[in-house]
Formats: C-alpha cells, sequence, structure tokens
C-alpha cells in the first residue's frame, strides 16, 4: 500500500509542474492594463445603430461601399496561407504533446526501479516520441521546401 501512495504522489508532482507554468501566462495576459485600448463595449450605444433599417439595406450599404456583404472570416487568403496556418496549429499542439510524453517517458524511467522490462517500455516510449517529434520537425521542414519551390515557379 505504501508503494502504490509513493506513485500517486510521485505522479501528482509529475503533473503538477508540468501544468504550473501553463496557468501563470493565462493569469497575466488576462489583466488589461492599458488604458488607451478601447472598450469592446464602447460602440454599443443606442444612438449609433439605426433602428429603422432592415437587413436588406444594410447588405445594399455593404455593397455599395465596396464590401461583397461577407468578410473572410480566416487569416489566409490563399490556400497555401491557409494551408501554413493549419500545419502551424498542428505543429503547435504537437510541441505540447511531444514535451508531455517526455515527462512521462521521464516518469516511467523513473517508476521501472531497475525492472528490465519496465525499461524496455519506457526506452519503447521515448523512441516513438523522438520519431514523433523528427516527424513534426520533416512536416515543417518539407512544407518549407515545397512551399518555396512552388513560389520559384
Amino acid at each position: 500500500m505504501l508503494h502504490l501512495s509513493k506513485k500517486i504522489l510521485v505522479l501528482g508532482a509529475v503533473f503538477a509542474l508540468a501544468f504550473a507554468p501553463l496557468l501563470g501566462p493565462a493569469a497575466v495576459m488576462a489583466q488589461n492594463d492599458s488604458p488607451s485600448e478601447e472598450n469592446i463595449f464602447d460602440n454599443l450605444s443606442d444612438d449609433k445603430v439605426d433602428k429603422n433599417s432592415s437587413d436588406d439595406n444594410v447588405m445594399k450599404n455593404n455593397k455599395a461601399s465596396g464590401g461583397g456583404g461577407l468578410t473572410n472570416p480566416l487569416k489566409a487568403d490563399s490556400l497555401n496561407e491557409l494551408l501554413v496556418l493549419v500545419l502551424d496549429a498542428i505543429i503547435d499542439i504537437g510541441v505540447v504533446v511531444v514535451t508531455l510524453m517526455i515527462i512521462y517517458c521521464g516518469f516511467l524511467f523513473v517508476t521501472a526501479q531497475g525492472n528490465p522490462e519496465a525499461i524496455g517500455t519506457a526506452r519503447t516510449a521515448l523512441m516513438w516520441t523522438i520519431i514523433g517529434a523528427l516527424i513534426l520537425l520533416g512536416a515543417k521542414t518539407i512544407a518549407m521546401v515545397i512551399s518555396e519551390t512552388v513560389k520559384t515557379l
């Protein structure tokens, strides 16, 4: 029973150390100290809203002013830019997963305590984690090479 509670204590400490740095930046970034930033609710006053305008008038005014009526919700204007954004998001998520897996592999090595079978499991997990990290790195490299090749054509 004592051995099991030590494992739970070590596992709790590993997770606390792994996730504690993630909570600090969120609390700091949530603060709004800049007085020069405009409050998003300042533009919602009743005198700025035309209550007599219908959706058709809004669409006509939008088209007359050069707007097509619809705005692009994506940051990308081309397929290439969209693929780059998607790949960057996948890589950002993958880096976090690889980091957590390396921590988990270290936990497996520590809890193996000289057991050859457990050490073999930890080595296999570490090997696949490194292979996954290399695939992430290779995906970004291949995407950059293809992008530069297409740009030169």
